[in-house]
């Protein structure tokens, strides 16, 4: 009974290391992402440009994803 116990914590542990690494893995690409699009808003310093280059949808969804409200339109 223990060793089953064991062998479920054991289990259960490895899973959430699977979660949180790919938590991880997936903050880091968005905020990597967000990074690039401020860059780009900074260097064109016109947001249409920003948004024809990287497209409409992505483009809402970064803004979206920083918390940086609404997208004007």
């Amino acid at each position: 009974m223990a060793n089953d116990l064991r062998r479920r914590l054991s289990l259960e542990s490895a899973s959430l290391t699977e979660d949180l690494t790919a938590d991880v893995a997936h903050m880091l690409r968005a905020t990597r992402e967000l990074r690039l699009l401020h860059e780009m808003e900074d260097t064109v310093k016109n947001t249409n440009e920003v948004e024809r280059k990287i497209g409409r949808e992505k483009y809402v969804r970064l803004k979206s994803a920083a918390g940086e409200g609404a997208i004007r339109r």
